[in-house]
């Protein structure tokens, strides 16, 4: 299974980072449906996993449980990937990101009517949540709940039992 996961992962990993890059470079990163087309990249890179693993190693057949923990190993290692390289990038190489989520939010809070102590009080708790380590953990653990929800999905469709489970022909290594 190690093959599949850092393989996989790898490519995850890195199709995610340039699918985030290209938002910097072209100031897409505000756009909220764009942010949905991570989850497309997520979802077909673990059926691609799932069915590699149980056409290849698994003799045709993967069980449930199986298809969680090849899919969740591979996200976990696509989502550190994605995620070290957010932190990096918006610490060290544009750090104007930030004041431009910040500036995004004074908009909305100026148009939903808020006073300008309001603004100021909100913006001074959302700074500790808008810095580069807060939101780079928090998008792991976004990656691996929503990964996981639709990972959870996904193995319901890809698993397929073995008739003769006498015989295990999956690879029990992880």
């Amino acid at each position: 299974m190690k093959p599949y996961v850092i393989k996989n992962g790898l490519i995850l990993g890195l199709t995610l980072v340039a699918y985030q890059l290209i938002q910097f470079m072209f100031e897409l990163y505000t756009n909220q449906y764009l942010g949905w087309g991570i989850y497309v990249l997520i979802i077909l890179m673990l059926i691609f996993t799932i069915r590699s693993y149980r056409e290849e190693a698994g003799g045709g057949y993967i069980s449930y449980g199986k298809c969680v923990g090849l899919g969740s190993l591979t996200l976990s290692v696509a989502a550190a990937i994605s995620c070290l390289f957010y932190y990096i990038y918006v610490k060290f190489v544009d750090t104007a990101i930030i004041e431009n989520l910040k500036d995004m939010a004074i908009v909305k809070w100026e148009e939903a009517g808020m006073s300008e102590a309001q603004i100021e009080q909100s913006l001074e708790f959302a700074e500790w949540f808008m810095a580069p380590g807060f939101m780079a953990i928090s998008a792991f653990f976004g990656y691996m709940f929503m990964g996981g929800i639709i990972l959870l999905i996904i193995a319901a469709f890809m698993k397929r039992d073995n008739p003769n489970p006498d015989i295990d022909t999956l690879d029990s290594g992880i």
